[in-house]
């Protein structure tokens, strides 16, 4: 093995994990703004829900296309595939998504509901999810080595 590979294979996993944060951070960015428009016309839990769904789906696309793209599904890939895959990914963020809204329905309970607390505890919640997020994400759906 060269000294060439043997540094690329050291990195490789940093780098898929960088690449992960960022797609993260896009759907993090998506949940937000969703959040904060839907909490203007009903509860923050239902709220945080529906963000939460939609970042998950937009995370799992931008995932597919950058952070696993040699593990990824294509075009010709059937839709039994895609619909398998976008399930095992939901259900692996499941975890993540319980969490975020335990954080926002006991933390909204203890401090009240004003925006900064409201999106405060949005972010501590996905901090929380995020590095569970990417560990069932490669082992379990796209199963990097």
């Amino acid at each position: 093995m060269s000294i060439v590979r043997f540094v690329k294979s050291l990195f490789h996993p940093i780098e898929r994990f960088i690449k992960s944060c960022f797609c993260g951070l896009a759907a993090m960015t998506v949940q937000l703004i969703l959040f904060n428009i839907l909490r203007l016309y009903i509860h923050e839990v239902l709220a945080n829900a529906i963000a939460i769904e939609v970042a998950i789906i937009i995370n799992f696309f931008m995932n597919n296309r950058f952070s696993f793209h040699e593990f990824r599904l294509s075009k010709q890939d059937k839709l039994s595939q895609w619909l398998y895959k976008i399930g095992k990914f939901n259900t692996s963020a499941l975890g993540s998504l319980i969490l975020q809204l335990i954080v926002m329905y006991v933390g909204i309970k203890l401090f009240g509901s004003t925006l900064i607390i409201a999106n405060l505890l949005l972010l501590i919640g996905i901090v929380l999810g995020s590095f569970s997020n990417y560990y069932c994400y490669r082992t379990f759906v796209w199963k990097a080595s």
